[in-house]
């Protein structure tokens, strides 16, 4: 299940995070794990230093979730599975879904856009590619860190994956790109680093061009009325912009949205 034949040891991977980001990261490497975003939090919550973080990283995770509590599919050696946890600024829930997904997909597209793929994200926190999902984000906030956990398929097969996610899911290897997971690693954190660091009106701006490349119909709900169609954009105000079938446009506060259905 390897999307590379000469990707790093697991053994290596300490040392490799270590030169590559230069220590601005204290990590957590972990062969097995049930979830890296269980172990962030019982950091978060063991730590009273608000301005620490702390990476968590799994080669397999055997509880790992996704949004609305799905499980999050994470096999040894061809998923990339990670959580970091860093302080949070105050930001509102959407702009940490924005700049995160920001930061993956244009990780990814570091690997795909050669390849003439290109990295799509779709609301909250979905990463897709090639019409399938490629990436998954799950953010919490816990006191004043956010956790932001990402899972990224990257060595699996058709076959692999279980039979209810074969028409839905992809990986970088079945787009025929080979990338190195601790080098995808080092790619999503630098970039995590970056967005964050940028305003929210930046971060925005980027993410509408991500959500405009893809055409998939979502359900969404707000005030126990449900809207479905594709969402074009946020907007300046942090309110979602979903167009209907019949090319009605809703304008939906993003922090009181929820997903019925993907």
């Amino acid at each position: 299940m390897k999307a590379n034949a000469d990707e790093t040891p697991w053994a290596a991977w300490g040392e490799a995070l270590r030169s590559s980001l230069s220590g601005a990261w204290p990590t957590e490497l972990h062969a097995t794990a049930d979830s890296t975003q269980r172990l962030a939090r019982d950091w978060v919550s063991a730590t009273p230093e608000a301005a620490a973080r702390r990476l968590f990283v799994a080669d397999h995770q055997t509880a790992g979730r996704g949004q609305r509590g799905r499980s999050w599919y994470s096999p040894a050696g061809a998923s990339l599975a990670l959580t970091a946890a860093l302080p949070h600024g105050d930001r509102p829930a959407e702009t940490l879904s924005v700049a995160a997904s920001v930061a993956v997909a244009e990780a990814v597209d570091r690997w795909l856009a050669p390849a003439g793929h290109a990295a799509a994200v779709k609301w909250p926190n979905d990463i897709y590619a090639g019409g399938r999902k490629l990436a998954g984000l799950l953010i919490e906030r816990v006191g004043r860190h956010a956790l932001i956990g990402v899972g990224v398929n990257v060595g699996q097969t058709a076959a692999d994956f279980p039979p209810e996610l074969r028409e839905t899911a992809t990986s970088t290897a079945m787009l025929g790109v080979a990338v190195e997971r601790v080098s995808l690693l080092v790619e999503i954190v630098r970039r995590l680093d970056r967005v964050m660091q940028a305003s929210p009106d930046a971060a925005c701006a980027r993410w509408n061009t991500r959500v405009a490349r893809l055409d998939v119909e979502q359900t969404l709900e707000h005030r126990g009325q449900t809207f479905t169609g594709r969402v074009l954009r946020l907007d300046g105000d942090r309110r979602l912009v979903l167009r209907d079938r019949v090319g009605v446009e809703y304008t939906l506060p993003a922090a009181a949205v929820s997903v019925v259905r993907a």
